[in-house]
């Protein structure tokens, strides 16, 4: 940062140290000295490269806040609102369809299920192979090992066949896969089917397929749907997870009945909970940074060329004070004269918006890269960026533009 400061220092100091060392004095004291074209051409390449830099961080700011806004408010495949995530009741495992009977008594509660895995946390990944296949090939599925209920608490869909049931006592040897899955394995009419599962050398567990899943995402967007299964949960401990569905009617009390509950169960493993949405939402901290940051860094980019288009307009109504007396002076109205003073901001805002473009395409491009799914970019953002430029550079050359317009023609002319 100290080197940066020194860096910048000097080099702002410098140019005009260098400009006002290469004056004549001779054509300075005879007040014939014209600066030349250089400092205009300069001055002009600086606000455009000023405004490029806001545009691209403009565009960039609307892409990220899409894809945010569009990763948050996707279609998971389940409903992510109103459920309740409590850790570790597996402290109680011989207990937990006791657990899950008094839980479903308190007024708030309209499902649960418990699972080994939950969206957003590491599920299984397990070889399986197709029932009758001589080439014993081998599929990798996403496996987690749930409760009865733990479908339909999660909220998944169906596409056909039904939901695990504690009508069927097959049901433990059962399996419910998503649409993935049926895609992956080559499956055709899969419910009612049998997929194999390795249990030892040469052994392997036979699974009938009773339903398929809607696909659901058990990862953040960066990465694409995988084959998921569902098996039934067999008796023993290992890290759990109880999934509750709330009806999100006075939600405070209901937590509280359920840690009432839990108390009742264990007073040795702590009452922990999360809201699901809240911890799906943080898989996206690194873009949500991104984005602040953004919005920072283009209020600063924005800033620093407005400076340096008021500086601009300054010099150029200076320099054109005469010729805006002459213009008054034979007749030219206010508005003629905001055009003749806007005309050359316009023009440099429209040059850095074609530089931009491809800047911010690219740009844009890659960083989108990063997710399976992702929002499509409208070119309207682009004409936006370039339309919130123009309006922020016209806003701050209003006051400069309409004060050369409202100047005294007869005090113009005296100027030399």
């Amino acid at each position: 940062m100290i080197a940066l400061v020194i860096v910048v220092g000097i080099s702002a100091g410098f140019y005009p140290a260098f400009v006002l060392a290469s004056f004549n004095p001779i054509e300075v004291l005879k007040g014939t000295l014209n600066p030349g074209s250089m400092s205009k051409r300069l001055r002009g390449l600086l606000v455009v490269f000023q405004f490029t830099v806001s545009i691209v961080i403009i565009i960039g700011s609307i892409i990220v806040y899409n894809q945010l806004n569009f990763m948050t408010k996707k279609d998971l495949g389940f409903q992510k609102e109103n459920l309740l995530i409590i850790r570790r009741p597996d402290a109680f495992f011989t207990q937990i369809e006791s657990f899950r009977d008094q839980v479903l008594k308190i007024p708030g509660v309209e499902k649960i299920g418990i699972s080994r895995a939950v969206p957003g946390t590491i599920f299984s990944n397990n070889a399986f192979l197709k029932d009758e296949d001589p080439e014993k090939n081998t599929y990798l599925i996403n496996q987690a090992q749930v409760s009865l209920d733990f479908p339909q608490a999660l909220g998944v869909q169906l596409v056909e066949g039904r939901f695990f049931s504690r009508e069927y006592g097959t049901d433990s040897t059962a399996i419910l896969i998503n649409e993935a899955t049926v895609k992956s394995m080559g499956l055709t009419d899969p419910v009612g089917k049998y997929i194999l599962v390795p249990v030892g050398p040469q052994q392997f567990q036979k699974l009938q397929i009773i339903g398929v899943m809607k696909d659901f995402n058990i990862e953040s967007m960066h990465k694409a749907i995988t084959p998921v299964c569902f098996i039934v949960m067999g008796p023993g401990g290992g890290d759990q997870f109880a999934t509750v569905r709330l009806t999100g009617n006075d939600v405070p009390a209901t937590i509280r009945a359920l840690e009432e509950t839990w108390q009742t169960f264990t007073t040795r493993q702590p009452f922990q909970y999360d809201f699901f949405s809240d911890t799906w939402d943080n898989l996206y901290l690194s873009e949500m940074k991104t984005g602040k940051i953004f919005i920072i860094f283009s209020l600063l980019a924005i800033f620093l060329a407005c400076l340096g288009l008021l500086g601009l307009v300054t010099y150029i109504t200076y320099r054109r004070t005469r010729e805006i007396g002459i213009r008054k002076t034979y007749g030219a109205s206010m508005q003629v004269v905001l055009r003749l003073l806007s005309k050359e901001v316009v023009f440099l805002i429209l040059i850095s918006s074609l530089i931009a473009y491809p800047i911010a395409y690219f740009g844009s491009k890659y960083w989108l890269e990063g997710f399976a799914s992702k929002v499509n970019v409208s070119p309207f953002i682009y004409i936006l960026a370039t339309l919130i430029t123009l309006v922020i550079g016209w806003l701050t050359t209003s006051y400069r533009t309409i004060k050369a317009a409202n100047y005294n023609p007869s005090n113009a002319l005296r100027i030399n």
